[in-house]
């Protein structure tokens, strides 16, 4: 009945390798809907970065069955862009991001309040001439991160 955050990693982890064995659409249908059901009672601001971790999962997974993806996808988001006002500015973008690579149109927050604006501008006047390594085994994730840059 209740899942800390201990139990949502594990849960977590259980679900990407399952999502990496390629199941077949019925299993995949019925994992999603599960866990769906659960999302009530854990997803909230402070376990953001949980929640978009499993929707990352879902971009990044075969689907296929596309309408329990965009069900599941939905149930992890949507009471994110709820109380977007208290997510911190990166779980912000990472869940506005997840939102449109997923296909699920919610009403995110557009732009950066003023002064979130210029304390970005000011972070990247300093980073400017500076070298970034990033390594990882996912191109996937190297892509975003380019993009970003």
């Amino acid at each position: 009945d209740w899942l800390g955050p201990g139990d949502l990693l594990a849960v977590q982890a259980l679900t990407e390798i399952v999502l990496r064995s390629s199941p077949s659409a019925a299993t995949y249908k019925q994992l999603l809907e599960e866990l769906a059901d659960t999302c009530e009672r854990w997803v909230a601001p402070e376990r953001a970065a949980i929640a978009l971790d499993f929707a990352d999962r879902l971009v990044m997974e075969a689907s296929p069955e596309p309408n329990a993806r965009e069900a599941f996808a939905l149930a992890l988001l949507l009471p994110l862009s709820v109380h977007q006002e208290r997510l911190d500015p990166g779980d912000l973008s990472m869940a506005r991001r997840l939102s449109t690579e997923l296909g699920i149109e919610l009403d995110w927050q557009s732009q950066p309040s003023e002064g979130e604006a210029q304390d970005a501008e000011a972070e990247l006047k300093a980073a400017t001439g500076r070298q970034l390594l990033l390594y990882s085994l996912d191109e996937r994730v190297l892509d975003r991160a380019h993009e970003t840059l």
